[in-house]
This record gives structure tokens, sequence and C-alpha cells, in this order.
């Protein structure tokens, strides 16, 4: 096993799989790049997918996914202990609304099928030349997506692509069966797989601009999203359900609700523990908040840039109000999560510390020796599968972030209000590059 660290600060525990490079094979597609390891769309999920539409030439922008997907104006959130079931839970079908709209009009899940069928597919599309996304398929490697690009089915195995990988293609053998989410309000399904399907005739860039709008309108709005007890074959047991989220403005209601009241300490088998499943589900959406409005704002830039006179100005308005989400996501996340810094090794340091810091919960990473000390002084500590984690809870330290709490819904709200008037007229294909900036378009004149 190997730590790996959030950006928060949060270790996190990461198996270390030894999966041996491939040898090249004619059944495989060639040119699938691996992709980063971060937020995106739960268990990055487009990273995969602009894997697989980069091999085919096919050139869609990151940022113009995540923006035609729906994800870049998402927020989800629910009052439950459940942890991963919510964070693969979206709106929209995210790869399937993003894959169509860039021009596969087939693009589509295959899920809760055999084995034997799931081969089969794969066969198809990797003999077209198509890779194939994968959710989980090996998922004690990293959790989150691959990409299935070849097979070599006299070996029972196929070869595969992911985050932080290399130019070399892994391989891992055909499982009987697995788990993975979809990104979608379908959550998780027993053997799911994404094809992307034939290419079709592109969409102009104004018409994915307006797509980009009425599609960020429709889940700030939000609504209810249901899960169920098992993602999957998969158990979760610190999830009984089934459970409902929300997801957009009304979402803040539940969030705000949880800052200011969710205990950071609970009773579990007759000892106090830290809540760790109110404390991953903080982490996991805030985090994907941060880069979904990190994107917004990218994406609004590129609009500006096709829409005439003043109303560029409004649009990168918008641009620099999504900005601003991201970083009160931020300081909200680093309330709940936050890390001692490592040159503070003495236990009346510590508590210096974290009364004198905006945040509540620290990891104190590699110094257990320090705990009961710490307690000694009347500082909560504990030890966790995740390293020792000290806590300092107080009034104003909720009052804070129900402040930022407050912030994020009004932003939001001042994005929706705004995506309404700039439906009015964006649109028009003025012919300006896909990938051009309002920086580069500039230049360029």
């Amino acid at each position: 096993m190997k730590v790996c660290r959030l950006k928060s600060g949060w270790p996190v525990l990461i198996a270390s799989v030894l999966i041996a490079a491939a040898p090249t094979l004619s059944n495989q597609v060639a040119g699938v790049k691996p992709f980063p390891r971060d937020d995106d769309a739960g268990a990055m999920a487009l990273h995969a997918l602009a894997s697989c539409l980069d091999a085919v030439g096919a050139g869609a922008s990151y940022n113009r996914l995540i923006s035609l997907s729906g994800s870049a104006f998402t927020f989800v959130y629910d009052s439950t202990e459940a942890y991963e079931p919510l964070r693969d839970l979206f709106p929209t079908d995210v790869l399937r609304t993003s894959a169509r709209a860039a021009g596969f009009p087939d693009a589509h899940w295959e899920m809760d099928q055999p084995i034997e069928t799931v081969k089969a597919i794969v066969k198809r599309e990797i003999d077209a030349g198509r890779a194939v996304v994968a959710p989980f398929l090996k998922e004690d490697a990293y959790h989150g997506f691959f990409v299935i690009t070849g097979y070599d089915f006299s070996r029972g195995i196929f070869k595969l692509q992911g985050a932080l990988g290399d130019s070399a293609y892994a391989e891992v053998p055909i499982p009987a069966s697995w788990s993975g989410p979809t990104a979608s309000p379908m959550g998780w399904a027993t053997n799911p797989v994404f094809v992307i399907g034939e290419r079709g005739p592109g969409q102009a860039a104004g018409d994915l601009d307006k797509r980009m709008v009425e599609t960020g309108m429709e889940v700030l709005r939000g609504g209810k999203l249901t899960y169920g007890l098992t993602p999957g074959e998969l158990p979760y047991l610190d999830s009984p359900g089934p459970h409902e989220a929300w997801y957009g403005i009304p979402a803040y209601r539940l969030l705000s609700l949880d800052v200011a009241t969710r205990p950071l300490v609970i009773k579990r088998d007759g000892a106090e523990a830290v809540n760790f499943g109110f404390l991953w589900r903080l982490e996991s959406q805030l985090g994907q908040l941060q880069q979904d409005r990190r994107y917004a704002a990218m994406a609004l830039d590129f609009i500006s840039s096709r829409v005439s006179g003043g109303k560029s100005i409004e649009v990168l308005a918008l641009a620099d109000n999504v900005t601003k989400m991201t970083v009160d996501a931020r300081d909200l996340r680093e309330i709940f999560g936050d890390r001692i810094p490592s040159e503070i090794n003495a236990a009346d340091a510590v508590v210096k510390y974290v009364r004198g810091s905006k945040s509540m919960v620290f990891s104190l990473a590699g110094r257990d020796g320090l705990l009961e000390d710490v307690r000694g002084l009347g500082i909560k500590a504990f030890r966790s599968p995740w390293g020792p984690v000290v806590l300092d809870d107080s009034p104003a330290k909720r009052l804070r972030a129900r402040l930022l709490v407050k912030s994020l819904e009004a932003r939001d709200r001042a994005s929706l209000r705004a995506l309404g008037e700039i439906a009015a007229y964006v649109g028009p294909d003025l012919g300006v590059p896909e990938q051009e900036t309002p920086k580069a378009r500039r230049q360029r004149k």
C-alpha cells in the first residue's frame, strides 16, 4: 500500500498494483493516452472519454466535454453518511450527453450484460478502432475509470489505459463480473462499458455554446436524485438506503444544515470515532465543485470570444463569478480537512496551531506519538486508518462554514440568472476556432 494526498492534505490509501506492460498486439487501439487523476466527474469519467475521442482524431477539448456534459454547473449533496454512491451520482448522463454533442450520435452505455456479451462488444469496438470506457474494471489499482484499449481472448486479458499511466498499456485478467459507476442518474451498474460508436457530423461551435448554457441552467435549477441500497454488486455497509440526494441550488440547504450541526465525533461500537462518512462526503463533493466551476469558467471564456460587442463582457463577468466559487469551495473544504505543518512536533504547538486556525479537522500525519499529549491539553485527537486526526470544533468556525455555503449558493443563483440572459444571444457560429481563447484571438488579430 502507498499513501497519496488529496489537495486538501488528507492522506488516502491506494493499493499499489504491479501490472506488467503488455506486448503490442494487432487487436488494440493505438494512441490512447493516460489521463490525470483528479475530481473529474467523480472518477475521471470525462478524462477517460477524452482519451477515447482523441485516439480517433475527434479533437474535442476536455473543457468542452465537461461543459457539454452538464457537470460544469453541477452540485450534488445529501444528508446521509453515503459517500461513494453519492460521489458517482449525476443529474445528467455525463458521458452520453457530452459524447453525442461532440459528434458521436450512437454513444451509449452497455450494462448488466453477461461477460461474454461484454467481450463481444469490446471486440467489435476495438476491431473498429475505438477504445471502450470501463469504470472500475481494475478497482484495486485506483478508484476510478479505465479505458479498454485491446484484448487477447486466448490469454483471457483486456489491455487498459488509465490515470497516471504511461504510453505502454497494462493488461489485466478479464473478470467474471465487476461493478462500477456510470456518472449518471443510473448510478452504479454491473459490467458497465461505454462505447462511443461511429463518428457522425459535428455541430457548429455556436450550437454547442447554446447547449452548454441550457444544460447549465437545467442542473442549477436542481431537483432530487435517488440511489439504492447497493451500487451494483458492491455493498456499502455504512450506507443503508435507499436515499435521496439533491442537486443544484436546492442542495445547498442540506449542505448548510450539515456544516452547522453535523457532529465531527460519533459513537461507533460503544466508542467515540471521527465522523468520516460526513468528512468524506464534503471532501468529495467540494473537491468536485472546485474542479467543475474552474472548467465552467474556461468554457465561458471560450464562449465570450464568439459573441459580439459588449455581450462578451457579460459572459466574462459570469466566468469571474464561477471562478470565485472555486475559492469559496476550497476554503470550505479546508475547514473540514486541513493538515498541521510537518515542522510542528510538540503537543503545545499543535494546540496553538489548531486553535488559531480557521479549520476544525486536521491531519497530524506521522506524529502518532503526540496524540496522548494533545488530548491531555483538552483537544480531541484520534487514531484512524488514515493517520492521526485532531479536531477543534467551535461556534465561530461553524459560522464561517455556513457563511461560505451561503456565498456558494448566492453565486450559483447569480449564475442561473446570468445564463438565462446569455441564452438570449449565445449561439451564432462566428467562425472562431473551437479551442481559441479571447487572448489568442486578440493576438491573431
